[in-house]
């Protein structure tokens, strides 16, 4: 009866979990479903809310199946199906990852639970209570950006979708490799790391017989297929997955995590176990959960390069087809313009012509000002006056009265004018006088015998002088 009770209570308690999960407001990211291999965990499988299969270090327990329970962004805390019964008492266990998306067959996680001695794992216990996100995730962050953990789906590395070309300080044919091992002083040398025949993977040779586990890359074949790196600074870590076609840890692993640095022409690096710790740098391998130490590498004598080399080539610009937009910018222009026609029919109809309401002042034009008669012999009498042919030479059309000089200045009159001139007539000029000498004597007759001149009938006094006929054909000067 008691088993019965006992075991009854256990049955409830999964249903409510079971219950609680169900209504979690929580999904893994797209397209996740199936196989996975985790470079920590093993393999695992993914539905949209749970995981299964998922290794643990609780004793007692090897596999543990967690359902997402709560999430933040791209932070998930999940919780474990399985529990244990500690003195009456149900402890919970939970799990915090933080997931990014590499593409569909990769990803990469950080682990956001610090490891729990008493759990001896990475997970979070709680008793009679369910974790929240805050109290689960209690790793510092931001994580180590070393510290990621590769998830890769199964089957990805034979159709090449989660292999990618290695990181440029590697892509070499190396003739001579050295690897140390991070827990003993023994080392080899005259190794080879060939990176061109194949750039994706990194191909060791080992030459000398020195060069056996623990001197040796955690491969029975030596080779790697690059997955995923990231840098941090000028040192890069790469994760690699072994090309073994069996694993036996701790000899070979699945994968394994190389911090690379190049200094000149000497790559510096180290390689760790499954994936690289929060110690782990080019000069000094980490220590993965099993305890197994990493190694340390140099490569030298670059023999030959495969770098990337961009071609670059000059190709004709490419000539937009402006056409949709033209057609976008006309309909609101064109809407435009019925609406103004739209409203000017309205106003039309409702005011009429607006034109022939506004009534503009007309102007009378101004008179234009005759030009007086003028007096030549007094000139102008407005100094400032400016001589114009508009104002100055005016034609009358009747009487043909036309004034055609109007002299700045008073006009003297000389002989040569007629006397009866009229200003508003055309002037004209007289001809000239008759002109006689007005000595009858020469001027050398004169010189030679000094006698007294000898005046014609013209003289100089006689412009004043009056001539009074004889009769006879002479003048008689009075």
């Amino acid at each position: 009866m008691f088993f019965t009770v006992k075991a009854g209570m256990y049955i409830c308690i999964l249903i409510i979990g079971y219950l609680s999960f169900a209504v979690a407001d929580c999904t893994f990211p797209e397209n996740v479903t199936g196989l996975w291999h985790s470079a920590d965990r093993g393999e695992i499988t993914f539905n949209a809310t749970s995981i299964f299969g998922f290794n643990v270090g609780v004793p007692g327990l090897t596999t543990m199946d967690f359902n997402c329970i709560d999430q933040s962004g791209s932070t998930y805390l999940l919780q474990g199906v399985e529990f244990i019964n500690i003195f009456g008492k149900i402890t919970r266990f939970f799990l915090c990852l933080e997931m990014t998306k590499v593409n569909d067959d990769v990803f990469y996680y950080y682990v956001g639970t610090e490891f729990d001695n008493f759990l001896n794992d990475y997970l979070f216990g709680r008793i009679d209570e369910i974790a929240t996100i805050t109290q689960a995730c209690n790793r510092p962050t931001p994580y180590e950006t070393a510290t990621y953990i590769m998830l890769i789906r199964d089957g990805s590395i034979e159709n090449k979708t989660a292999v990618i070309v290695c990181p440029d300080p590697i892509l070499a044919v190396f003739e001579n490799v050295t690897i140390s091992h991070g827990g003993s002083s023994q080392s080899c040398a005259s190794s080879t790391l060939d990176v061109c025949s194949d750039r994706t993977q990194m191909n060791f040779t080992l030459k000398d017989p020195a060069c056996v586990a623990p001197l040796s890359p955690y491969s029975s074949a030596d080779q790697f297929t690059c997955v995923h790196y990231l840098k941090v600074e000028n040192t890069i870590y790469l994760s690699a997955w072994n090309l073994d076609s069996a694993i036996t840890e701790p000899t070979t692993y699945q994968f394994v995590c190389f911090a690379l640095q190049q200094i000149g022409d000497v790559v510096y690096a180290t390689e760790t176990p499954n994936f690289c710790t929060n110690t782990t740098t080019e000069t000094s391998p980490g220590t993965n959960r099993a305890g197994t130490v990493g190694n340390s590498m140099t490569f030298t004598s670059t023999s030959a390069t495969c770098l990337t080399v961009l071609n670059v080539t000059t190709e004709a610009p490419v000539v937009q087809d402006l056409t949709p937009l033209y057609a976008l910018l006309a309909l609101p222009l064109w809407l435009l313009l019925s609406l103004l026609i739209l409203l000017a029919i309205i106003l039309f109809r409702k005011f009429g012509c607006i034109c022939m309401k506004i009534k503009c002042p007309k102007r009378k034009p101004k008179p234009r000002p005759e030009t007086p008669d003028m007096d030549v012999s007094r000139g102008e009498t407005n100094p400032k006056q400016a001589f114009s042919m508009r104002s100055d030479v005016y034609f009358k059309q009747n009487g043909m009265n036309i004034s055609l000089f109007r002299p700045k200045k008073a006009l003297k009159i000389f002989p040569m004018f007629d006397a009866s001139w009229d200003p508003s007539a055309l002037p004209f000029i007289l001809p000239l006088p008759k002109v006689e000498p007005i000595y009858n004597d020469p001027l050398d007759i004169y010189m030679r015998d000094r006698l007294p001149r000898r005046k014609s009938a013209l003289s100089l006094y006689s412009f004043d002088a009056v001539f009074v006929g004889n009769g006879n054909g002479t003048v008689t000067h009075k």
